[in-house]
């Protein structure tokens, strides 16, 4: 006995790893496709954000020494949604004034609000600090700018926004926004304008610092929103160091207090204010201990002070564990990778249909009894009912069978199936072929003789390819069964008024 070396083992094996890589490959492009179609189409854009003006009602500076801040002010924002097809939600959004990095007055919250295409909105919120400690370092800063003619403050906006695209929401951002805002005081050319009886009113109409998206601030914009004044020195922006404090100093305006001054309190710091309080030292809290996941037996780093077998089993449980997070990192990424395909495509079966056929001759040879000649026509109808795949049928081959003995076949030539497209094929099946038949089958065909209408299979083998854009996937071979035809002899007297009925074939792959 001899034995048979089949050496197309190896062939296939490399075939299919082909397969594998360019699968993966094909998957990898179509995400980046999508992405890449995904931004071209929306074209995101953040929202911009405008500071218009800024009002000022009081701004002074007490105690002894001067580190207790009072401020009043009310600032007009616009901002505007540039995208046309994507809206925002502004679940949550705080004003509030800062100097020199220190937060001056508490956070004023604007009522949550939805922000279409091209939509833009206007807040005029007040933000305001009623004795507020600042730290000694920036009252010195605070004296140095004074003497400047200008204060130079940062109106910030933060909070946490969602975008929609169509139906779909996203998840919630944080938003940082920040402006800067030049008040002008002293002897120096004023930008402002004198509103009421001890208010300023500056206008700005620039572009705030562009949101961002995550932690962090850009640096500070040069000050070209500076103004001069040259008038004689407004009341209200005293700071209390020359002369006797005047009464309106105390509250920073005259007339009855507004309700979002709490009545001119000066009352312990608020615990909400980061305010520059300096008591006793408190020491920092400890930091906590840092965790390292050490999986249980398994450490490369421990083999350098263990035996040389208890490595290897360490480096190999290491790379066991290494193999096994990377198959299922493959595993979720195909499964998604697969879920997104199927909802892109949403691929459909192709529809195979014997609209018609008929038999000009069917019988064994009288001379060979195992010798049976058949003519038969055929017409197939396909079709594809999938929106966005085509199909190349590279090969289709008809075969006919009776009595589980094919008896013929026939190729057809190739062709292309467009998107929703029905394609009618013709063909023709004739000639003679030795078929060994049992008694079973000899009955049937001597019964079908008497009747006039034969019981015959057909079996349609294809390699076909699909096609998606410019995009055309590898060859894949489905089978088709068309199992018990009832197809009259057309010479036949005996089959007159039968007609032959359509029927729908069986869509399978190997």
């Amino acid at each position: 006995m001899t034995s048979k070396d089949c050496g197309s083992h190896s062939h296939s094996r490399r075939k299919l790893i082909r397969r594998i890589i360019w699968s993966i490959i094909i998957i990898l492009f179509i995400i980046f496709l999508t992405i890449l179609l995904i931004w071209a189409i929306l074209q995101p854009t953040k929202p911009r954000f405008i500071l218009q003006d800024a009002t000022v009602y009081a701004f002074n500076v007490s105690g002894n020494p001067p580190n207790l801040l009072t401020s009043n002010f009310q600032v007009t924002l616009s901002s505007r949604n540039p995208n046309d097809k994507i809206g925002v939600y502004y679940d949550r959004l705080e004003v509030y004034a800062a100097y020199q990095n220190q937060q001056i007055t508490y956070r004023t919250s604007i009522p949550p609000t939805y922000q279409g295409h091209k939509e833009v909105n206007i807040w005029s919120p007040f933000v305001y600090g009623t004795s507020v400690p600042i730290a000694p370092f920036n009252g010195v800063s605070l004296d140095g700018d004074q003497e400047n003619g200008v204060i130079r403050l940062d109106i910030r906006a933060d909070g946490r926004v969602r975008w929609k695209v169509g139906a779909f929401i996203t998840g919630k951002y944080h938003l940082y926004v920040r402006c800067q805002a030049f008040i002008n005081f002293g002897n120096k050319a004023a930008a402002g304008v004198i509103v009421g009886d001890n208010a300023v009113k500056y206008t700005y109409a620039q572009d705030m610092k562009q949101p961002r998206l995550n932690d962090g601030y850009d640096e500070p914009q040069p000050p070209h929103l500076n103004g001069g004044y040259d008038g004689p020195p407004q009341p209200h922006l005293n700071r209390g160091f020359d002369g006797p404090p005047q009464p309106h100093l105390n509250r920073g305006y005259d007339g009855p207090p507004p309700p979002h001054l709490n009545g001119g309190y000066y009352g312990p710091q608020q615990p909400h204010l980061n305010g520059g309080y300096y008591g006793p030292p408190i020491p920092p809290p400890p930091p906590k201990p840092k965790r390292r996941y050490k999986a249980p037996g398994c450490c490369c780093l421990s083999c350098m002070c263990s035996c040389f077998g208890s490595c290897l089993r360490c480096c190999g449980c290491c790379i066991l564990s290494l193999v096994w997070n990377i198959l299922i990192a493959v595993a979720v990424i195909l499964g998604v990778t697969a879920l997104i395909l199927w909802l892109i495509f949403r691929p459909n079966a192709v529809k195979f249909y014997v609209a018609d056929a008929n038999l000009n001759r069917f019988s064994l040879d009288s001379s060979d009894n195992s010798n049976l000649l058949y003519d038969l026509d055929l017409n197939f109808t396909i079709r594809n009912p999938n929106q966005r795949l085509g199909i190349y049928y590279d090969v289709v081959q008809v075969s006919g069978y009776y009595g589980d003995q094919r008896f013929g076949s026939v190729e057809i030539a190739p062709f292309y199936q467009g998107h929703k497209n029905t394609t009618v094929v013709v063909t023709k099946m004739e000639g003679q072929n030795l078929v060994v038949l049992g008694e079973g089958a000899r009955a049937d065909l001597k019964e079908d003789d008497l009747t006039g209408v034969y019981r015959i299979d057909l079996r349609l083998v294809m390699s076909v390819r699909f096609e998606f854009w410019i995009i055309k996937s590898w060859k894949v071979k489905p089978k088709i069964r068309c199992d018990d035809l009832k197809i009259p002899l057309g010479s036949s007297s005996l089959t007159s008024g039968f007609k032959f009925q359509t029927m729908q074939c069986n869509f399978d792959f190997r």
